[in-house]
């Protein structure tokens, strides 16, 4: 059985709505406190509250260019299971990488004393192999001072394997596919 794995797209809209509605508030919020301003001369308390509003529109433009960056590499990936040997292909700009579940999961669980792995990114999946505290991963990549905090001596070794399994994939929908 081989399938392609398609990515969380009601998400990707999700967080876009959310950038948009904030932006266009502080967009309001801004024009309203100049408005304000000119209408009842407050003392400069309606430039400070437009300035501010304006900086933070600054930011959630600069937080949508970020998400439309991180949807540009998810489009570039095709992720495909295959359920009879049990690994995922993954075609990335012209590189095909096979990973093999088992594998996987043998070097997380003997590589280190820890079951649980967790960073503070934007959002997190969780990813349950058989009969241990689940591992918690970001859908982006880990940060290598987490892992030498948690994994100690071998962090490299099991880094760099996670980073290249884990890196922009929904793990929610390759945990599924485990059990």
């Amino acid at each position: 059985m081989t399938r392609k794995l398609t990515p969380d797209y009601f998400g990707w809209v999700l967080l876009f709505l959310i950038v948009i509605v904030v932006a266009i508030f502080w967009l309001w919020l801004g024009y309203d406190a100049l408005t304000l301003e000119k209408r009842y001369h407050y003392d400069f308390l309606g430039y400070s509250i437009a300035f501010l509003a304006f900086i933070l529109f600054g930011f959630e433009i600069f937080g949508l260019w970020l998400l439309i960056q991180f949807l540009k590499i998810e489009m570039g990936r095709k992720i495909i299971y295959d359920g009879d040997n049990e690994r995922l292909i993954i075609y990335k700009n012209g590189v095909t990488e096979e990973f093999y579940l088992n594998e996987l999961e043998s070097l997380i669980l003997s590589e280190s004393s820890f079951y649980r792995i967790t960073t503070a990114h934007l959002s997190y999946s969780q990813l349950n192999f058989k009969s241990k505290e689940p591992i918690i991963f970001t859908s982006f990549v880990l940060t290598t001072k987490e892992m030498d905090k948690l994994l100690g001596k071998k962090a490299r070794k099991v880094d760099k394997t996670i980073r290249k399994f884990f890196e922009g994939i929904h793990i929610k929908e390759i945990a599924t596919l485990i059990h």
